[in-house]
Parts: C-alpha cells; structure tokens; sequence
C-alpha cells in the first residue's frame, strides 16, 4: 500500500533465524522465534505499513535449511503459501511476483551472520541471496535504492551491507553523499554508537557520520540497540535484535519501531512484542553465573601474577608454590592455577599446543597465550 500523506515502515533489528536454540536459552527458541515474527508481521498489516525494514543478520547462518526458510517466509508474506514455487526447479522471479504482489515488501541489508567469510561477494551462494534473486526480499544499497512516491512527496531506502571495514576509519558506509527524495532513510548493519564504546570494542560513533545527507539512519548489528538520536535533524535508531542470544540480555525487553514519514519529519513508535517473555524465563542464568565466577577467578589469578617478584624454584609447581608464598597469594588462586596447570601439561603430553607450546608454556609468564 502507497500512502496519500506518508508513508508507514516496521523497523525491525536483527533476526538471526535459525532452528537450532543457542546454548543460553531454554525454552523452544525457533517457535518463540516464529511467534514474535507472526506478532510483527499482524503489527504491520493492522498498521497498513508500506515496508518491513530489517537492519541485517535475516538468518543467522549462510545457509539455514529449506524448511526453516519457507517457514519464515510464509509468515512474513502473511500466510501466503509459496512452498510450491521455492521446491520448484521452473519457478521464476515473475512466478513469484505475481504471487507477492499484494505483500508488504521485504527490505534489508545483508549482515554478517548472512555472509560467508564477511564478504558481501559471496552473497548469491547464500540463502538470503537466493530470496533476493526471487524478489521476495529486496537488497538496498546507495546503488540500489527503493523508492516510494505519490503526487507530492517521496521516500528513499538506501543500505549498505555488512563488510570488515565498515567500522573502520572510512566511514563512507555510513554516510549518504546524495539525497534521493524528499526524506531519505538509510540501513547500515554496524557497530553505531552514541556513546564511547572503548577499544577493544570496534565501532562507529554517530558524531562521526554526521555528514550523511540521509534524513533517518536504522542501524544493526548491535543487539542492545539504543534510543532515537536528534543531531542537527538527523536522526539514528536502532531497536535492538527481536533475539536474545546472550545472558546478558536478560534484562532487555524486545521491541521493534512504527516509523511515520512525512514531508514535516519523522514520527516513530516503540513496540514492545507481547510475545518475547521475560528474560529469566527464556534464558538459563545458572550459566551467567558460572561465567561470573570463571572471570573473577581468573581476573584474581591474573592480578596476583601480574603483580608477582622474585620467585625461586626450577619445575612449574615450585614457581607457583614460590609465588604464592612471597606475595601471599590466596590459597583458591593457588589450586586454580595449580589446576590449570594440570590441563595444561595433560595437553601438551597428548600433542595439543606442539613445539612452541611446549618451549614457550613454562617459560612465559603471559595469561593471554598460557592461560586461555
């Protein structure tokens, strides 16, 4: 449907279909996965929107299976049975538009989770490139851009898709050189960020991209998502992924976007999905904590030989023993390193780290190589 006045848009963060349950869930993960889609597609058509914008990662894998994939899609083409044409070897791109016509279209940028090896070259051997070559899912780029008009008004889509160096000093990903309609949107699946994320982290900061001549930037990647960002009329979204893959996501409440455009701005409209549950129901945190402790034992034990002196002794244990006693190291950190040690030289006995392992391991105190 074209609007008269503006158009409408579902604002949807990364999808990472995929049957299999990730290893921090513990409820059935592919058909919670398929009751938010069933929710966001019932949002969408009750709202008459014009476009299901998707911020990349479609599937979580390259390649899912057949039958996951004609699953997903039906839901998205609101029941439309088109499993016939998929399994089909004569179908063609004409077979399924006029099947789909009437379905509000499908528009994305690939994420990385799409791509092999990152690279947007290998995009035609991948199950979202199959769906694009079908037309039942539109790839936007700034070369490729989706437009929407009626008598007085137009809206452009543009993309870029997920590549290794999108959040490098070239920000050129991000920034939109020409304006192609009176609003213009643009998908970018990146590490967007209005906040300093640090070093270890690479990413993209907005105060960096603000020469983008797009009206509205619909950010991926980062699954937390953050809040609508106002700089100099330009605004930057991202509502988070609609899968929580991650314990520390417990706390994250899923939701996607109602975008309004107009010739007057933007209106958009958080949508909480009724069917993703709370976190301490769908993910196991007995893990979480697990983790916790892992890292402040091994945040202790580092600490303690980072700030380690002299120490006496000419096998593995009577370095350790040494340390402990000359710098009164707890006697927990002491059998934890004792322990690791222990797997360490079972390795090495069974050929697991090879010749440089077995030089550099007792002779390098360097957590980074010796301690994984």
């Amino acid at each position: 449907m074209i609007h008269i006045d503006n158009f409408k848009f579902t604002l949807i963060g990364d999808l990472h279909i995929r049957k299999q349950a990730p290893i921090n869930r513990k409820d059935d993960f592919y058909n919670t996965l398929k009751e938010k889609l069933k929710e966001i597609v019932k949002v969408g058509y009750e709202n008459q929107v014009d476009g299901f914008l998707i911020a990349g990662d479609f599937f979580d894998s390259p390649m899912p299976s057949m039958n996951v994939v004609s699953e997903i899609i039906r839901i998205f083409l609101n029941g439309s049975d088109i499993s016939d044409l998929l399994y089909s070897s004569s179908t063609t791109a004409e077979d399924i538009k006029k099947r789909t016509d009437k379905m509000i279209p499908i528009i994305t940028v690939a994420g990385n989770h799409d791509l092999y090896g990152n690279s947007i070259n290998t995009l035609n051997r991948t199950m979202l490139g199959f769906l694009i070559n079908l037309g039942i899912v539109r790839l936007v780029s700034k070369e490729n851009p989706f437009m929407l008009e009626n008598k007085d008004f137009s809206c452009a889509i543009t993309g870029t898709s997920y590549n290794s160096d999108i959040d490098s000093e070239d920000k050129s990903g991000y920034i939109v050189d020409e304006k192609l309609a009176d609003k213009h949107i643009h998908i970018v699946h990146g590490m967007l960020s209005d906040t300093d994320m640090g070093k270890i982290i690479t990413h993209t900061r907005i105060k960096d991209v603000l020469d983008t001549k797009a009206d509205f930037t619909f950010a991926g990647h980062e699954h937390n998502g953050f809040d609508l960002v106002n700089r100099d009329n330009k605004y930057f979204y991202n509502s988070g992924s609609i899968t929580r893959l991650s314990i520390e996501e417990v706390d994250r409440r899923v939701k996607i976007a109602n975008l309004e455009v107009s010739k007057e701005g933007f209106e958009l409209l958080p949508y909480y999905l009724k069917t993703a549950k709370d976190g301490k129901e769908v993910l196991d945190l007995t893990k979480k904590e697990r983790k916790i402790k892992k890292e402040e034992e091994f945040k202790e034990y580092h600490e303690a030989v980072k700030l380690a002196g002299n120490f006496e002794g000419n096998t593995s244990r009577e370095i350790i023993d040494s340390l402990a006693e000359n710098n009164n190291i707890k006697p927990h950190i002491k059998e934890k390193a004792l322990e690791m040690l222990s797997i360490a030289i079972e390795k090495i006995d069974k050929g697991v780290y090879g010749e440089w392992y077995r030089f550099n391991f007792f002779n390098r105190w360097n957590y980074k190589r010796t301690f994984r």
